[in-house]
């Protein structure tokens, strides 16, 4: 997708960049989606004739002034991989929105180290409390790029995807945001927004398509952000909910995922994890479209790998193919010698992904 329309309020970044490359081509690209600087230094060094020196400043450039890029000619980032997230590339009143939630869960984290401490619970123990929430984000985090890698090297997801970029992108220019999909505080039904109750029905397109494929939204239309998993704490409570702010609407979501309810009784009980429980129920109930998904370990593609493909996919696909065109051979076996190195890999397992992941697009890139 390439927008040359009209910006609100460019980015104070953008203005740097702008102002110091003023004619650069690349800059009509929307979104311009950085390299990492490390990638860069690499790439120089191990494709020599890939970049010229003007281009490598602009990349070094890009990537300093910008997480992953610019969008709406503000910066933006993808967490997934690891990108710093700018709310500048928020409307103001989505990034106050966001500023009074992470404040909320500040605040009730407080409450909840109180209430634990009330209880009992030593320092000690409230340390490893948060820090065993800590690993189970960080595994979610994980999870959630592996799935994003497989949406992107699947020919279903990306032909829907273009059906719904073609009905929506307007909106999501005039907004100058992807809408996310909206949360409950205390188990009510979320209200739309002003701006998005004046299309109800193309949002209410936008939203099914987000639970179709388990997305809480995008940060571009080429990286789709999924939903994270999300629990009730067991130590302080707020209405309907425990202790996190801004649920998902369990009401709208049983097409997403699989929601359980685990009354006190069953905690007792060692014998399952809520994989075997979801894998029972889904054996024969599994939606045709996310079966690959869940089958993937079947066709010996696992987690890494499909981080792999999505890594490829933004730095390759993304930002070098289309400032630099399609390379020769010699030139793809340097850049995976370069990428192995940055991700700490063999280049053998780079060219495996990178092949897997065009193969993959294939049936889709021949439309």
């Amino acid at each position: 997708m390439e927008n040359t329309h009209a910006e609100e309020s460019p980015s104070e970044v953008w203005h740097q960049l702008s102002s110091k490359y003023p004619d650069h081509p690349d800059l009509q690209a929307d979104p311009l989606y950085a390299l990492p600087g490390e990638l860069i230094v690499l790439m120089d060094d191990k494709v020599p004739g890939l970049m010229t020196e003007e281009q490598m400043t602009f990349e070094l450039d890009l990537a300093d002034l910008t997480g992953g890029g610019f969008l709406f000619r503000r910066p933006f980032g993808y967490a997934l991989l690891d990108e710093p997230e700018y709310r500048s590339v928020k409307p103001a009143r989505v990034a106050q929105l966001d500023e009074r939630q992470h404040k909320s869960a500040f605040d009730i984290k407080e409450l909840m180290v109180d209430e634990m401490r009330e209880s009992g619970a030593s320092d000690a123990a409230i340390r490893e409390f948060f820090a065993s929430e800590a690993a189970m984000n960080a595994e979610v985090a994980r999870c959630q790029a592996a799935y994003a890698g497989w949406l992107i090297s699947n020919p279903e997801f990306l032909r829907e995807r273009d059906g719904l970029r073609n009905a929506f992108d307007q909106l999501v220019v005039e907004r100058q945001s992807f809408p996310m999909y909206p949360r409950s505080f205390f188990g009510e039904v979320p209200e739309i927004g002003r701006a998005d109750s004046d299309n109800r029905d193309a949002y209410a397109t936008y939203l099914r398509f987000l639970r179709r494929w388990g997305l809480d939204g995008f940060a571009t239309w080429d990286l789709p952000i999924p939903m994270g998993m999300e629990m009730n704490q067991l130590f302080y409570e707020v209405g309907q909910n425990g202790g996190r702010v801004g649920f998902h609407n369990s009401l709208g979501l049983s097409d997403a995922g699989s929601l359980f309810f685990v009354p006190w009784c069953m905690l007792a009980s060692k014998k399952y994890g809520f994989r075997e429980l979801a894998s029972h129920y889904w054996r024969y109930q599994c939606p045709d479209h996310v079966r690959g998904w869940l089958d993937h370990e079947q066709k010996n593609c696992g987690i890494e790998t499909f981080i792999q493909l999505l890594r490829i996919h933004r730095h390759l696909h993304l930002a070098i193919l289309p400032r630099y065109g399609s390379l020769p051979k010699w030139k793809v076996t340097m850049f995976d010698k370069a990428y192995a190195e940055y991700i700490s890999t063999s280049p053998h397992t780079v060219k495996a992904a990178r092949l897997r992941l065009s193969r993959s697009r294939r049936p889709y890139a021949s439309q």
